[in-house]
């Protein structure tokens, strides 16, 4: 029986909270590739084991992988001739790299990695096996910030996968793709360039022919530009996607409405509204057309609207938008403080609500600043950069990453939104006691500073 087990790979856009959380390009998703057969392990157990893992029962899966494992379970026969015995290592090898797999994906990363280390104990050395295992390690120290361990894994695996460029071409344009991400969160976008120009050089001249696969590096390099501040080279890319999709037929919802946000925001930088609210259009009535998470998506859109607006200075008209994104979100005659309340009943929109809240929060104070400090509205503002900062607690507690340096990033500016409107909201009002936007501080200083 062949098992297709996944190798951890970073690019290509996609939505998914560690993405949308943690970095703004980039998405975490499982490549599988087709590896060797397993050994001839108890085809009924790992056929389960294999089942449940496609259904995302992991739990159910990590028990019968188990199960392979134990002895008792392993024919006597495989211990009788060495070809066998070496199908027996590799199939081991495999099955306890997928447990490490299903252990990354619950985000039990100390049990992932031990694992990970088992499965390198036992796999030959400079084997593909091995470099499999050095990338999703590699990626495993992605999740967990650890960005020089990431990198350092990364060409472990490239060194061995180097050793055959073309039998593992396809690996070696994965790991670009990931080690180009890498270089983007440590801020290194010239490398990371490099990195995605050197996937697509690789990608360009295998004989697999793979127009989505390019378009998601294209779009990847467009982010590249936007964050060194060239729109006009983002748009050359963002628009080069749109073409190898649009020219082979190929349904690829998810990468056009990436490619339309990605021609949006690059016009808007521009200073071109129209083409900008065209290709927004454009996303909406891909959505529309598709009906893929038809609320969430629409109301990501609408954000992405009033951020645009917003960076025009245009208060107004982007309040509007992020109050149209709440409500497909959160129907009106809920009030926002439920969600703070009840975090869990949204937990699947809560990546979208801080940010709905923290920009709503910008909105209303600098309309606030414009109406002679109007107490209305700064109050409005304060209490929602309040909720946007719950929301953020909530979802990093929840995952773990309280200490993560990319939150603390996230959250600087919700707390220099608090307290700017609490400091102009309780002047305006005449308290002169400001301690709890001093608690505010002094719980978040490690962060800020």
């Amino acid at each position: 029986m062949v098992v297709e087990l996944p190798t951890i790979v970073i690019p290509r856009i996609m939505k998914h909270f560690l993405k949308t959380f943690c970095f703004p390009f980039f998405i975490l998703f499982l490549m599988y590739e087709s590896p060797q057969a397993f050994c001839q392990k108890p085809l009924g157990i790992l056929s389960k084991a294999n089942l449940c893992f496609e259904k995302k029962e992991y739990d159910t899966a990590l028990f019968y992988y188990q199960r392979c494992l134990s002895e008792d379970e392993i024919p006597k026969s495989f211990k009788d001739l060495k070809q066998q015995g070496n199908n027996h290592r590799q199939g081991e090898t495999r099955i306890q790299m997928q447990i490490a797999n299903i252990y990354t994906l619950k985000e039990e990363y100390s049990s992932a990695e031990s694992w990970y280390r088992n499965a390198l104990n036992l796999a030959d050395h400079g084997s593909t096996m091995e470099a499999e295992i050095y990338q999703n390690l590699g990626s495993l120290y992605f999740l967990k910030e650890n960005y020089e361990y990431a990198t350092l894994y990364f060409h472990k695996a490239w060194i061995i996968y180097l050793k055959k460029p073309r039998e593992n071409s396809g690996r070696l344009v994965d790991l670009l793709s990931s080690l180009g991400t890498v270089y983007a969160e440590k801020e290194e976008y010239r490398r990371s360039l490099s990195c995605f120009h050197k996937a697509d050089s690789l990608l360009s001249i295998s004989n697999k022919s793979d127009p989505a696969r390019k378009a998601g590096l294209v779009i990847n390099t467009g982010g590249i530009y936007l964050k060194l501040n060239e729109p006009a080279k983002a748009l050359s890319q963002f628009r080069l996607a749109t073409n190898l999709i649009s020219g082979t037929g190929i349904s690829s919802t998810n990468l056009l409405i990436s490619s339309n946000e990605g021609m949006a925001e690059s016009y808007s930088l521009l200073g071109k509204m129209d083409s900008a609210i065209n290709c927004i259009d454009v996303c909406l009535k891909l959505i529309n057309t598709n009906r893929i998470n038809i609320k969430q998506d629409c109301s990501r859109i609408y954000l992405f609207i009033g951020t645009v607006l917003a960076r025009q200075k245009e208060w107004i008209k982007s309040l509007e938008f992020c109050n149209k994104a709440l409500l497909l979100l959160v129907p009106d005659q809920v009030s926002p403080d439920s969600i703070i309340n009840n975090p869990k009943s949204y937990a699947a929109t809560l990546p979208d609500l801080y940010k709905i809240f923290e920009q709503k929060g910008i909105c209303e104070q600098q309309v606030a600043f414009c109406s002679g400090y109007d107490s209305i509205l700064l109050a409005n503002s304060y209490h929602d950069f309040i909720r946007s900062k719950k929301i953020c607690d909530y979802i990093c507690k929840d995952f773990g990453r309280e200490n993560s340096q990319i939150y603390h990033e996230l959250t600087k500016p919700i707390l220099v939104g608090i307290i700017e409107s609490g400091f102009f909201l309780k002047k305006k009002k005449g308290i002169a006691n400001y301690d709890d936007l001093f608690c505010t501080v002094d719980q978040s200083k490690n962060g800020c500073l």
